[in-house]
């Protein structure tokens, strides 16, 4: 079923979503660097949270003689590009075993990870391939120290816990990349505008987003004696890779009853 609440927080923003969004498109271009260049003629991609479509595009580009679909929850955003396909990630409209690659750029927080992967080991072919980014737990820990904060247990998952679901799912050999992006923010208030314009904001707690409402940010900066400094971000970037695997028919194994050894041998 549509999460209908975030489905209408996306409508919202659609219009002006690619000009906020610069973390999660250079997040996306660096993904795309993982996928495979030779694909088989005819290869179905599939970028779900595809948001306006800006790596839809560039996956087409990259990738010629594929067939790119886009994927999205949020129907304004489906409608800024081209063979675009609205629907609920974790409930695809798409038939068992008939993608070849799926591409999920920084769309894992919003999910529920173990329905997600399921259901793209449901629709990928075998041997196909899924590449996703997601965060860790370093993300935004600025933003914490900054409002005398712990940063909550669970809030992004660590590298390991994201590979052990993709097993649980039915991917097999998934690899977790590392990295982290510093972003550096002249002002405060423009690390705040970002945060809401993307949406990013409602990853975060619930008492820290009325924290932050309920202040002006320009209070907290003056608060902290910080109005004028600049601030570094830091994301914590985890691009992950898994491939559903083929499976192997049952075998039945005969033993040889006369070379079992027994207690008297």
């Amino acid at each position: 079923m549509f999460n209908s609440k975030l489905q209408r927080h996306f409508n919202r923003v659609a219009s002006f979503y690619q000009r906020f969004a610069f973390v999660q498109q250079h997040i996306g271009a660096d993904l795309l660097s993982f996928i495979p260049q030779e694909l088989p003629k005819g290869a179905i991609i599939l970028d779900v949270g595809c948001a306006t479509g800006v790596h839809t595009q560039a996956l087409q580009h990259t990738f010629p003689d594929a067939l790119v679909i886009g994927c999205d929850l949020a129907y304004q955003m489906c409608s800024k590009t081209k063979a675009s396909l609205q629907a609920d990630t974790h409930q695809l409209p798409l038939a068992d075993e008939s993608v070849d690659i799926l591409f999920a750029n920084s769309l894992l927080p919003w999910l529920n990870r173990n329905q997600a992967f399921s259901e793209w080991q449901r629709v990928l072919k075998p041997n196909g391939q899924c590449f996703f980014s997601t965060f860790g737990p370093n993300t935004l820990q600025e933003i914490f120290t900054l409002l005398d904060r712990q940063v909550p247990q669970n809030l992004f998952e660590d590298m390991h816990v994201v590979g052990d679901e993709c097993l649980k799912s039915g991917l097999a050999h998934p690899m977790i990349q590392r990295n982290d992006i510093q972003i550096t923010y002249k002002q405060l208030s423009h690390l705040l505008k970002d945060l809401h314009k993307t949406r990013f904001k409602l990853l975060l707690p619930t008492s820290m987003r009325e924290h932050i409402e309920r202040q002006s940010w320009k209070a907290i900066c003056q608060q902290l004696s910080m109005n004028d400094q600049p601030l570094s971000i830091t994301y914590e970037v985890l691009y992950g890779m898994a491939t559903k695997g083929i499976k192997k028919p049952a075998q039945t194994t005969y033993i040889n009853a006369d070379h079992i050894p027994t207690l008297e041998s």
